[in-house]
This record gives structure tokens, sequence and C-alpha cells, in this order.
């Protein structure tokens, strides 16, 4: 009997497939959702849970260096945009890593910088450290035909936060630009004939909201709403490239009495006409 079930048990083996199985194994996460993810948890005013309402974007950097090695980067920040009917806020976080001697790079090109020196994408670490978060509100219309498109300055926000103690900022600027055509409102926007020139105001507008703090409070949100075209006008920014809703931002600081500073600027209208 013992002869017989032994057979059994040899042939049913003979018959399994000789391939082993292959078991699912973790991956690391991405890099980017990973420093999404720290990010705002640092945030003191955004729910984490709104995670899914960021993306990564590319941001302009003057002189983008990594000072963890001297190499360029392309600097990157995370960006929501939401709406609600004409009105919109565009929330745009940088994040910061900090050096073990206190200075602070960009967090995605710290990311970048261990996948140069190891050839592999890294586990996740921590890669977040501060936060300096700015929100531009506008306002936006459509003309009835489809197009032209038209915005309405309406104010700036912006605070910091930080997850290490010892972290501090010295001076926070901070500032968004408008330029355009002014035009009556809703004029502008039901003029079947396209005529522009019955509901212009001003050929050139130039409009500025900006905060310059001394030696911020961190998580305190500072606001300049004061700066906000009336709701009977729009602008139409007829060349994107030097009329998109600039936001610009400087971030000085100092370690062991040597300073430092970050300068980054995006353009917070869509890119229409």
């Amino acid at each position: 009997m013992f002869k017989k079930v032994c057979a059994f048990a040899f042939a049913l083996i003979m018959t399994l497939p000789t391939q082993m199985p292959v078991f699912a194994v973790e991956t690391p996460e991405n890099p980017n959702e990973t420093i999404l993810q720290q990010a705002l948890e640092i945030d003191a005013e955004i729910d984490v849970q709104q995670s899914e309402d960021f993306q990564v974007v590319s941001i302009n950097s003057e002189g983008a260096i990594s000072r963890a090695s001297n190499k360029s980067f392309e600097e990157k920040a995370i960006q929501m945009v939401e709406t609600n009917g004409e009105m919109a806020e565009v929330t745009t976080i940088v994040p910061y890593k900090m050096l073990p001697n206190g200075e602070m790079v960009n967090s995605f090109a710290y990311q970048s910088l261990q996948v140069q020196g190891t050839g592999k994408t890294p586990v996740p670490v921590k890669f977040v450290d501060v936060t300096v978060t700015t929100i531009a509100y506008y306002a936006y219309y459509q003309h009835i035909n489809g197009a032209p498109f038209y915005y309405r300055h309406a104010g700036l926000e912006t605070y910091w936060s930080s997850s290490n103690s010892t972290a501090s900022i010295s001076i926070l600027d901070v500032s968004f630009e408008s330029k355009g055509e002014l035009h009556k409102y809703p004029d502008c926007t039901t003029d079947l004939s396209l005529n522009e020139a019955d509901s212009m105001v001003q050929e050139e507008y130039f409009i500025r909201s900006s905060v310059y703090q001394t030696n911020p409070v961190k998580d305190k949100v500072y606001i300049d709403g004061q700066h906000a075209m009336p709701t009977n006008r729009a602008l139409r920014c007829v060349y994107y490239d030097e009329h998109g809703g600039l936001v610009s931002m400087e971030l000085s600081y100092s370690v062991n009495g040597k300073n430092y500073n970050d300068r980054y600027s995006y353009y917070a209208y869509e890119k229409t006409s």
C-alpha cells in the first residue's frame, strides 16, 4: 500500500508545471507621488485627501542649481486648480528638502540626485521638510461665441510650513501680476460683432498683488486682497507669454551666516487668447 501511495504521489508531481510560480513583489512607490504626499502632510492648510487633485508641474527658476551637487535641474512643484462657477484658484506648493548643513533644495531636484547617484529609483525616504504655498485667485469669462477669453485678477495668498523645528525663512516675497486690454464686463462677452473697441476701457492695463513679509511666521497665511479688479471689468491677455497672470516667488534665508535666495515663477491663467 505504501508503495502505491508513493507511486501516485510521484506521478502527480511529474504532471505539475515545471516552472516555479512567480509571486508579486511590491515595488517602491513613485517618487513624485511620495513627494506630493509628503508635501501635503506638511502643508497646514490643505487636506491630504486632496492629493488626487494635485499634479506635478514644471516651474521657472533663475539659475536652478542643486546646491547638493552644483548641477542644474528642472525645478518642479505640485499644483491644483479649483473652480467654482467663474471663480478659479491656483494653488502651487514648492517642496524643499533640508540638507544636513541646513541648506534647502527643491525636493524634486534632490530626488533626481538620488537617482543619478545610484542609477535606480530610490526607496521612499523623507524628501520634504519645508513647503512654500501660493494661491492666485481670479475669475475667467468666455465670449458667447467661444472666444476670446477674459480674466479678472482677484488677489493672492501665501504661507510656508515645515516639519523641521530648525527651519526658518527671513524673507517671503510673492507677487501676482496681470496685464492686457481692460474691457467692460459683461459687455465684452456678449457683443455679437466682436467689436472689442466698444467694450475696451484701456489698451494697456496692469495690476499687481503682492506680499512682502520679513521673518514670516510658520503656517500663518499672508493675504493681498486689496489689489483686485472691480467685478464690472475684465482683462484680455493679448500676449500670453507677457500677460498670462505671472506669479513670482522669492524665498530668502540664512544658514551659518550665509544668505540663500530661491526664485520661482509660473503662469496662473490658462493659455488662451
